[in-house]
This record gives C-alpha cells, sequence and structure tokens, in this order.
C-alpha cells in the first residue's frame, strides 16, 4: 500500500502537519505533501483555456498537475484539513477549482482520480456541516470524516498537540488502519 497523505494546512507545526506525520508513521511507505510547500496559483488571469486544453493553462508549470498525478497514483489519499470559518482552508478550494485544469480535457483522468479510495480528517472546533458536501466532489461514494476537535480532549488549536492525546491517536488508527 503506498497512501499518500496531503496537509492542506499553512502551519507548519500545527494539529493537521502533526497528524499528517502520524499517519505517516502508520504506514512505512506513506508520503506526506504539505500543501505551503508546493507552488500553486489560484485560477484567475485567464479565459478558462484549459478546460480546451490544460497546457494552456497560465499556471500549468505549477505543482497541481503532479500533485493530482500523485493522488490518481496513490493506493489510499488522506486529505487532512483545518476548518477556517465553518469551511476547509483556502489551500483545499484552490487545490479542488485547479482540478478543472487537470480535468479540462482528460476525460479519463475524472474516472481515475474518483476511483482513487480518500479519507478525510477535520480539524474543527466549529461548526462541520458543509465537509460532506464540500468533499463529496472528490469521490465516487459519500466521503469518510473523522472530525477532530481540539477542545473535545482539553487542548488548546492553536498549540497543535491534538497528537500529544492517547485518545486522539487511538481514534486516527481506527479511522486510517
Amino acid at each position: 500500500m503506498n497512501p499518500l497523505i496531503i496537509n492542506f494546512s499553512s502551519r507548519h507545526n500545527g494539529n493537521c502537519a502533526n497528524i499528517a506525520r502520524y499517519i505517516q508513521s502508520l504506514y512505512p511507505s506513506a508520503q506526506v505533501i504539505h500543501f505551503f510547500n508546493l507552488n500553486v496559483s489560484a485560477c484567475g488571469s485567464c479565459d478558462y483555456e484549459c478546460f480546451q486544453k490544460r497546457e494552456a493553462c497560465p499556471y500549468y508549470e505549477d505543482s497541481i498537475i503532479p500533485l493530482y498525478d500523485r493522488i490518481c497514483n496513490s493506493s489510499l489519499t488522506y486529505f487532512v484539513v483545518p476548518n477556517y470559518c465553518d469551511y476547509p482552508c483556502s489551500n483545499y478550494f484552490i487545490f479542488n477549482e485547479r482540478g478543472c485544469c487537470y480535468f479540462g480535457s482528460q476525460e479519463n483522468s475524472v474516472k481515475k482520480y474518483l476511483a482513487v479510495p480518500k479519507k478525510f480528517l477535520v480539524i474543527s472546533n466549529t461548526n462541520r456541516d458543509h465537509f460532506s458536501e464540500v468533499f463529496s466532489d472528490q469521490l465516487e461514494e459519500k466521503p469518510q470524516i473523522l472530525y477532530l476537535s481540539a477542545k473535545d480532549y482539553g487542548k488548546i488549536s492553536l498549540r497543535g498537540d491534538l497528537v500529544t492525546s492517547d485518545q486522539v491517536l487511538a481514534q486516527i488508527r481506527e479511522f486510517c488502519l
């Protein structure tokens, strides 16, 4: 099994980064990608050329195509996503939006991408209502989501210390294995 773990938070040592590293420890061959390390541009400054030919995207040379390729070649992908203002963080939306470039003129790529099993871990102290709907575009079935709230474990989210809770680690292990 060659799982891929994508951390969408921009905090280098926050809960999402620490959880991504913990999941990696569960799988010897797992790879972690921290979205903050990638060179990915948001959509814009174009006329949707990518829908006709993805190479026409003004940002075609950034990191989004290789990222989607890595997901398509993984046996399982974990998305570790923080909740900001009751929705996934902006990095997740940039990733999702730029999928138009990846899929626009590549019919078979959609099928291949949707067939890759995916699981979602959401770090959230607030409303969770939107996540299932937002993640449903990433796969063919209903998304499997583990919600982790720092306050449920007597932690403070900004400290990034959720992984110091044995209860949290047990929940992650159960969800991931």
